[in-house]
């Protein structure tokens, strides 16, 4: 934020959505990250790392982005209070996170059957593009693996061996 008035209001903003949500039980990825950012923000380091670890158990996350949560909990434990690039690798970090709780939230709606009972014009159509582009890109994965690509190239390979001779 520009002004360092917004921000701080910001924070307690978030401080009691964080407080509010302790009082009713809520424990999630969501929650975790808040804590972290609020930590990381308050250069509290210790209590990021608390966060950072409860938000590594969560299910939601792929063994990759566990593994890359395990260098930033190295990256905390090691950051140098208010160090200028902090901010950016900070919010990066969280963003990535947030928007992965809120894909996998996503994900469990029906979205077809809420277009449609809402009267969304063309929504067959929406969805019969979205089912070509994701078997488009499954096929482009798959046939651009490099074992499938070497195997591809060593068939031509000898298929134009075959011409030559």
């Amino acid at each position: 934020m520009e002004r360092d008035i917004d921000e701080k209001r910001a924070l307690e903003d978030f401080e009691i959505f964080l407080k509010d949500a302790k009082e009713i039980g809520l424990d999630n990825e969501i929650i975790w990250s808040i804590e972290t950012y609020l930590y990381l923000k308050n250069e509290e380091n210790e209590k990021a790392v608390a966060s950072l670890s409860k938000l590594k158990t969560s299910k939601l996350l792929s063994s990759n982005e566990k593994e890359k949560i395990d260098e930033s909990i190295e990256y905390l434990k090691n950051r140098k209070s208010g160090k200028v690039l902090n901010g950016i690798y900070d919010k990066y970090f969280l963003s990535k996170i947030a928007t992965k709780y809120m894909f996998s939230i996503l994900s469990q709606v029906d979205w077809k059957k809420v277009l449609k009972e809402q009267n969304v014009p063309h929504t067959e159509d929406m969805f019969k593009t979205i089912e070509v582009l994701k078997e488009f890109i499954e096929n482009l994965n798959k046939y651009s693996s490099t074992d499938n690509l070497k195997k591809t190239g060593e068939s031509l390979w000898n298929k134009a061996k075959e011409l030559v001779e």
